[in-house]
């Protein structure tokens, strides 16, 4: 958490939603003031984008109809 405290930036993969979304309210908790971005590309970053100060949802012009129901679920979200 040291290091995640310190850092500009954090890539959080390989984790579930519920600890990404940990991730953020540990960040909020430690650090109030700081305004935080997430940026996710599916369902499984709703979580995360929903504690986020700021949430962007990324999707694939490629994969746009593969999305289905549940893109726009993250698009919502963000």
């Amino acid at each position: 958490m040291e290091l995640a405290l310190t850092s500009k930036v954090l890539i959080a993969c390989r984790l579930s939603p519920a600890q990404k979304a940990d991730l953020i309210q540990l960040i909020k908790l430690y650090q109030p003031r700081r305004k935080i971005l997430a940026i996710g590309d599916g369902v499984n970053d709703i979580s995360m984008m929903n504690e986020a100060d700021i949430g962007i949802s990324i999707i694939s012009s490629n994969h746009s109809d593969s999305y289905g129901e549940l893109g726009n679920h993250a698009i919502s979200a963000s």
